[in-house]
């Protein structure tokens, strides 16, 4: 029972946000689509966005940002943990995020997708190992070139990535305490 609810939000997840697919024409695996929101200027959707991306995209001192005297687009960097540390390790999402603004929408794209690695456990030698690293795009091009559908963890990175998505809609669609107010 448990499967079947979870498989029923990952469908309805997809239907309402793109998945990460390839790309023929950029050689990458990205993860692309338009967020509508009525009545807010651009200006507003830059802000919203750039206040969400402080609090969700940021690794580290990764995140950078585009401020030029238009408005344009916001660039960062992020990772999403995907496993808990343990005896098996740790799996880290690291990606690239671009958002453009227009007023009354805005366009995400999500790409540069690298798998990291990080072993759990020392190894017999006592001597800890490095994490490992994997770009994905090599992933997603073979599924693409073979026709095939995608694998248990392909359907995990679209749930994650579809969630984050998520979040940057609810951020950017959500009127502010002032504007509610009619201060």
């Amino acid at each position: 029972m448990k499967l079947i609810v979870q498989l029923i939000f990952l469908l309805c997840s997809f239907s309402c946000f793109s998945q990460v697919e390839w790309n023929e024409e950029r050689k990458s695996a990205v993860m692309e689509g338009v967020i509508q929101v009525d009545k807010v200027s651009k200006q507003e959707l830059y802000e919203r966005s750039r206040i969400w991306m402080a609090t969700n995209v940021t690794s580290g001192n990764n995140q950078t940002t585009n401020e030029r005297d238009t408005i344009t687009q916001l660039i960062g960097s992020g990772s999403l943990i995907f496993e808990s540390s343990g005896p098996k390790g740790s799996k880290t999402l690291n990606f690239n995020i671009k958002i453009y603004f227009k007023d009354g929408r805005l366009k995400y794209l999500i790409q540069n997708l690298v798998l990291i690695t990080y072993p759990g456990q020392i190894n017999s030698n006592n001597s800890n190992m490095g994490p490992t690293y994997q770009d994905l795009n090599l992933l997603y091009e073979k599924r693409f070139n073979k026709k095939q559908d995608k694998k248990n963890f392909q359907l995990l990175v679209d749930e994650k990535l579809t969630s984050l998505v998520e979040s940057l809609k609810n951020a950017v669609s959500k009127t502010s305490k002032s504007e509610s107010e009619g201060w």
